[in-house]
Parts: C-alpha cells; structure tokens; sequence
C-alpha cells in the first residue's frame, strides 16, 4: 500500500501542472471541429471544480487517434446547484446538434462529477436518436461521502449519497441502449471503487491508480479509446 504514495504525488503534480499552465480559464478545444464528412463527436467533462483544461491530455490522445473531441468547461460553475449545471451541460450538447445535424454518433467521457452530469443528460434524453457511447472516470454512481469536505458548496451537496438521483442512476434501465465503461481507480479515496460500480456497465478498476491519475495516465486513455473504437 506505501506505493499509492508516489503514485498519488506523480499524478497529483502532473494534474496541478495542467492548472498551473491554464488556470482556470476555459482553454482546450470547446467546439468540435467537425465538416460533414466526420459524424462522431466526443465530448469529455472535467470533475467537480476542474477546468476544462485537465482534460486536454485525454482530448489529445483520442484526437491522436483519428476520434474528434471537445471539452465542456466546469471549473468554478460546477460550485454551483448540480441542476444548474446540467441544464447548461443539455443547452451545450443542443447547440452543438444543431451546429453539425450530421452528426450520428456523441459519445460522453465523463471524470467524477462530469459522469455524474453526463448519465444525467444521457437519462434526460439529450442525445437520443444519436448513439452514444458512454465513460465514466472515477465516476461515484452511488454518490460519495468525500462531498462532505465541501459540504457547504451546493456542487459538492449534490454529490452526497442522500440524493434520490443516485438510487435513480443505479437503479433503472435507461442505459440499457448504451454501451457504458465505467473506470475506477484502486488508490482513489475520493470515488471508491465501490462507488463508481454500475450494474448496467462494464466495469474496469485500474488497482494502482487514483482519481487525478485517471485523467494523466495513458493505460487510462487506452482503455477509454479502445473501448470507443470497438466495433458493436
């Protein structure tokens, strides 16, 4: 168990050189650069408090790979009511539809509370009649008790396991139409293994990685690409 402490340092400083280089202002790609040849997009959310340029590295590694990508900024906005947040997130998701009605595949990679709003938007029908292939990094399904840190940022609030919206995304089907990955880190303290298990999905834990490694770690951008690039 000592090697989570190295571990923990690396991908730590490597997560805070991504904020230290862009702050919190909302650099990284936020418009996929799509001509109507291209009819897949990916979308990837940061967790709560993130910017969207934490994500940059993983963007990168998909745009590598021949997959279009884009980020939704939360940063500070995700201090706000999770509803708040998602209305936005929906209006977003809109908005590029109607910019690119060529589009026949949107697929939503989303780390820790990005997750959280993704399934939402998936439940609430944002992307129906697309298909849509759905990850979750770190993502507590079932809610966390590490919110309680925050306890006084409404975000932070709604990530509590008290809330009905948790027994919801556990509990019904509405995933059944989508191919969902779920990723968890085995050092992650703040969205357990345990926490981010969903019955309806394939279900990976990386054992020796923790909630910042799940978005600077290659292995992790590889298990995310290959599992959008799979032929159904």
């Amino acid at each position: 168990m000592l090697s989570i402490i190295p571990e923990t340092v690396i991908n730590t400083a490597r997560y805070v050189s991504l904020l230290a280089r862009y702050g919190f202002k909302p650099d990284g790609r936020h418009r996929p650069r799509l001509n109507p040849t291209q009819t897949h997009t990916v979308m990837v959310l940061p967790g709560f408090l993130g910017p969207r340029s934490v994500t940059r590295p993983l963007q990168m590694y998909l745009e590598s790979r021949g997959m279009p990508s884009f980020g939704f900024n939360l940063g500070m906005y995700s201090a706000l009511p999770m509803e708040t947040v998602l209305k936005a997130l929906m209006h977003r998701i809109s908005q590029v539809r109607r910019s690119a009605p060529w589009i026949r595949r949107f697929d939503l990679v989303g780390h820790s509370m990005g997750g959280i709003l993704s399934a939402q938007a998936i439940k609430r029908g944002a992307l129906d009649g697309l298909e849509t292939r759905f990850v979750g990094l770190g993502t507590p399904f079932s809610g966390t008790y590490a919110a309680l840190a925050c306890l006084m940022i409404p975000g932070a609030f709604d990530l509590l396991p008290i809330h009905d919206r948790y027994r919801d995304l556990i509990g019904q089907t509405w995933l059944e139409q989508t191919l969902f990955l779920s990723i968890a880190g085995g050092f992650d303290v703040l969205a357990p293994p345990d926490r981010c298990h969903h019955p309806l999905a394939k279900n990976i834990i990386f054992p020796d990685v923790d909630h910042a490694g799940l978005l600077v770690r290659e292995d992790v951008f590889a298990a995310v690409y290959d599992f959008l690039a799979r032929p159904v």
